[in-house]
């Protein structure tokens, strides 16, 4: 009974906190933007509960209009009002997108932030186990809102990355304790975007690894499902649309044509393989003196950091998904090692923005590479063990 009314008081917390947030997000940040990333999302999406795909043009032009009747100088051939998701968002987001605008902008803002302010304790002590300081904790927290530039913005802009962030953290979790369901509905999160669907792979070949086979059958059951019922509302072409959609935005968005590792040419190609070939080779070498749980967390971590490298990215707001990757290099008990995640987290993003002198990307390189720098130094001096082990609460899978 006890615990049944602690899960209910934390709830009942969490639920306060995403509407005080809410309140602040709609006092201090709509009223100073025209329109959110958010907005095509939720436009769109109500579109599409109406019977009309959100990929229609006249559906397009509608957003373009709506934001150019408040903002004059509007470019719809660079900017992105579009409708840029697959039609299932609509199902998995419904109980917030049926809102009115001007209520579920804030309120998804406000989930964002709450969730940068939780996922350090939710990642490093609930996910991969390991013990946490209160100093520790509070300086990630610190970390995550104020040294790593890009978390404000995916708040700001009300971006869902956030929601693929906390898809990929769920599915890191479902995988260490073999919760084959909550992995399913993960990876249908993850297939949200074309990088992180990169990400549910690996992860299911993770699973597959650990002879998870029904998993395949579970997810192409839940994938055949968001399907159909999306085609409902949407006709049953849309999935062919919806990747016209992702073409047709890297027409004009030039970033997410670029592919990061030719952006310095050949300099910056040949630093970005050996830096990702000697990882990997330490990883793999690794890999039959690390248990289960180690091979998984560090895996995924490794994995994350070669999707930001080599898959094109939309913008700078997709670096939150290095977060994870820098909680476990910071609690690696190496105090060399967290000095230099430190000042690549807390210091590198601001005097990269101050200076300004850069080919746009260069961010999206060079942090992604320092990461990767400083997962090969832990892989050199510990072979990607800890003397805090992982703890995983195996009752949980059962």
């Amino acid at each position: 009974m006890g615990t049944i009314v602690r899960k209910l008081g934390l709830a009942a917390t969490l639920v306060v906190a995403i509407l005080l947030l809410a309140m602040a997000m709609n006092a201090i940040i709509i009223p100073n933007v025209a329109f959110t990333d958010y907005y095509p999302i939720h436009d769109g999406c109500n579109f599409m509960y109406q019977g009309t795909s959100p990929y229609e043009e006249f559906v397009t032009a509608d957003f373009q209009a709506k934001v150019l009747a408040i903002t004059p100088n509007y470019d719809p051939s660079i900017d992105a009002y579009r409708f840029p998701y697959p039609a299932h968002i609509c199902l998995i987001l419904s109980p917030i997108l049926i809102l009115p605008y001007n209520v579920a902008a804030p309120l998804w803002m406000a989930a964002n932030l709450l969730l940068l302010l939780i996922l350090p304790l939710v990642f490093v002590k609930g996910v991969v186990g390991r013990s946490l300081s209160i100093g520790m904790l509070l300086t990630l927290i610190a970390l995550t809102l104020f040294g790593w530039r890009y978390s404000l913005i995916l708040v700001v802009l009300a971006q869902f990355t956030g929601l693929i962030l906390a898809g990929a953290v769920l599915a890191i979790w479902a995988l260490l304790r073999q919760r084959t369901w909550i992995l399913t509905f993960a990876i249908l999160i993850l297939v949200l975007r074309p990088e992180s669907a990169i990400l549910a792979i690996i992860l299911l070949l993770l699973a597959l690894r650990d002879r998870q086979f029904p998993l395949l059958v579970q997810v192409s059951f839940l994938l055949v499902v968001a399907y159909v019922l999306a085609s409902l509302f949407a006709g049953f072409k849309w999935p062919l649309e919806f990747i016209d959609r992702v073409f047709e935005y890297t027409t004009y968005r030039t970033n997410a044509a670029t592919w990061l590792p030719t952006l310095y040419g050949l300099p910056s190609l040949l630093v970005t393989f050996a830096l990702s070939g000697t990882a990997i080779a330490l990883y793999v070498k690794a890999l039959a003196r690390l248990s289960r749980e180690e091979g998984i967390i560090w895996g995924s971590a490794l994995s994350m950091l070669l999707i930001l490298l080599f898959m094109p990215q939309t913008n700078i707001y997709t670096l939150v998904y290095a977060l994870p990757v820098i909680y476990l290099l910071m609690t690696s008990g190496n105090a060399v090692l967290k000095m230099y995640i430190l000042t690549v987290s807390l210091v590198v993003p601001w005097v990269y923005a101050s200076l300004g002198a850069f080919p746009q990307g260069t961010d999206q390189l060079l942090l992604p590479l320092l990461l990767l720098a400083g997962f090969m130094l832990h892989g050199f001096q510990t072979g990607f063990t800890s003397t805090d082990q992982p703890t995983i609460d195996r009752s949980l899978g059962t």
